[in-house]
């Protein structure tokens, strides 16, 4: 198996992770804890389950500018992760529509393309913009099913989490080959949780009762979603392209809604099927272009 495969196959598995983790988080009694408290605690809780895969898997030589590279670019993508995390966050509390902000989050599929092109001045190819309009298309049907309503300034905090979304895949995209990929994770939660949890402090009334109420949503998405589903969104990332990588990791509007259908016993239309498999077509053409290239480089 190829390393590009192998990338793909982790980059796979982040949004299988987080897609229950959406399910988790609309469990959230948000009237019991803030939304700074419940990302404090799952970011930190996220933290705390890398520090044994450390000690086991990232046993290296003392590096001393890796090790800087590592606390520098983490807290950077840490700071990142807070501001996307946060809006998206704020934004569901307030929007109310499951629907609609994975749609509104989902729109980083294309803005990574954007970005690529006018800040790095990376070609887009032909097949990359079909395949992230057609997922685009998929993830409105998925996300959608009863129309957009009112715009309200919650659905406006969703959007600008999805621009910062957008940032983090391509931070992750420049910062990772330089790294050591675990401890970067490891920095990145780190990071996110205290930016938390000060601000937390200052604008919440934290409360154990709060964190007790919601320990089941809290445990998986810290010690699931975060620790393991963003870690292997960093060790995927390494092996593909950033714009193909955008259009994996939407796919965890998929993942949520099959999870939504098991767990709370939502039902999808043939609209939100027929997003599905548009969705996971988005990804076989993405892919079209990273086979030709495995062939041309054999």
């Amino acid at each position: 198996m190829n390393s590009q495969v192998k990338s793909a196959i982790l980059l796979f598995i982040a949004p299988l992770l987080w897609g229950v983790a959406f399910v988790m988080q609309c469990i959230v009694d948000t009237t019991e804890i803030g939304t700074l408290t419940f990302n404090a605690g799952r970011f930190l809780l996220g933290a705390v389950a890398l520090l044994p895969v450390i000690a086991i898997f990232e046993k290296e030589p003392y590096n001393e500018q890796k090790l800087k590279k590592t606390v520098i670019y983490g807290a950077i993508t840490g700071v990142i992760l807070f501001v996307a995390s946060e809006f998206q966050m704020y934004g569901i509390s307030l929007n109310k529509s499951s629907g609609k902000s994975g749609f509104l989050t989902g729109l980083y599929i294309v803005i990574v393309p954007f970005l690529n092109l006018f800040v790095y001045k990376r070609r887009v190819s032909v097949n990359e913009w079909i395949a992230a309009i057609v997922a685009l298309i998929g993830l409105f049907l998925l996300s959608v099913s009863d129309g957009f309503g009112d715009i309200n300034i919650g659905d406006a905090m969703v959007f600008v989490g999805a621009f910062f979304w957008a940032i983090h895949i391509l931070a992750i995209d420049k910062f990772v080959e330089s790294v050591s990929p675990i401890k970067y994770s490891f920095v990145q939660y780190v990071t996110c949780a205290l930016l938390n949890a000060v601000c937390a402090v200052f604008t919440e009334n934290i409360s154990m009762r709060g964190i007790y109420m919601n320990i089941i949503p809290i445990l998986y998405t810290g010690i699931l979603s975060i620790g393991m589903g963003y870690t292997f969104q960093i060790l995927g990332q390494r092996g593909v392209s950033p714009n193909f990588a955008s259009i994996i990791l939407a796919t965890e509007g998929v993942f949520a809604a099959i999870s939504g259908a098991i767990i709370l016993g939502e039902k999808m239309t043939a609209g939100g099927y027929l997003g599905c498999v548009l969705m996971f077509l988005g990804t076989v053409l993405s892919q079209i272009k990273l086979k030709k290239f495995i062939g041309k480089n054999a």
